[in-house]
């Protein structure tokens, strides 16, 4: 599960977090994971098209806190 990423403004853009999803995913092949997960709140569009632009595949949708709604997404390793 890959969570908490967050790019520094002054390295956004530069390709950083796709480097650290190949990252993780590299890792989760060598630990014989089946899947990489990830959620994001579900009204950030842009994050969203991003993961997507990466292969992740909306899985679902879940309730974290009040005011918040998250977006499930998975890509098979």
């Amino acid at each position: 599960y890959l969570a908490g990423m967050v790019v520094a403004a002054q390295w956004s853009g530069r390709g950083v977090g796709r480097w650290v999803v190949a990252w993780c995913l590299a890792q989760a092949v060598d630990w014989r994971c089946s899947a990489l997960r990830l959620d994001c709140h579900a009204g950030n569009a842009w994050l969203r098209n991003y993961y997507e632009s990466l292969g992740f595949e909306l899985r679902g949708y879940v309730a974290m806190q009040p005011g918040y709604d998250g977006c499930l997404y998975e890509r098979p390793v």
